[in-house]
């Protein structure tokens, strides 16, 4: 009879996820900063419907403590969300043998209600034919995902693997009274 080893056992994918995860322990200040980061990441791959915060919570099973400590991640602990995509990144370019890469953007727009928000603005609707010009108040994000040519050594297509997600401000144009040089860097933008 075969003897099983943990080498012999295949991963779990709450295994591998984890393992992925690992590097975010730079990321963060603290180690229950961590714990918490990646209890959320968790709990937005598994939450059903909408994914804000208050349902990542119930998703986890904690909605009968205190939610302060899981706001102030957001709120009060300092990290660079940039960060989180640089493991995937490492893993990732060793997938990719050539001297170039290939990397693809998402424009996308989140619509959004509340006039509060600095942020937000009047855009374009993608979706709005090109006859009509329909608007939408929202925000704007940019995604940026590294193409991994895995069809080049197994018979499936290339993934997209995000590497980058940022928020993308308008840029205002400068009013009447600006001067030549504010002029000159809004044309630069």
């Amino acid at each position: 009879m075969e003897e099983i080893t943990k080498e012999s056992v295949p991963l779990t994918l709450l295994e591998c996820w984890l393992e992925i995860v690992c590097p975010w322990r730079s990321v963060f200040p603290q180690e229950r900063s961590v714990q918490r980061a990646v209890r959320q990441a968790l709990g937005s791959l598994v939450c059903l419907g909408r994914r804000c915060l208050t349902r990542i919570i119930w998703t986890n099973g904690n909605q009968d403590r205190s939610w302060s400590a899981e706001y102030f991640l957001h709120s009060r602990c300092r990290w660079d969300p940039q960060q989180l995509f640089q493991p995937i990144l490492k893993r990732a370019l060793a997938f990719c043998p050539q001297r170039l890469v290939g990397v693809a953007l998402d424009d996308t727009r989140l619509r959004k209600t509340g006039r509060t928000i600095p942020q937000a603005f009047y855009q374009r609707d993608p979706m709005s034919p090109p006859f009509h010009l329909n608007l939408l108040f929202g925000l704007r994000l940019l995604q940026a995902s590294l193409l991994v040519p895995l069809h080049r050594s197994t018979p499936v297509g290339t993934r997209a693997l995000p590497i980058r997600f940022q928020e993308v401000s308008r840029v205002k144009r400068p009013g009447k009274k600006a001067t030549e040089e504010m002029q000159k860097q809004y044309k630069r933008r």
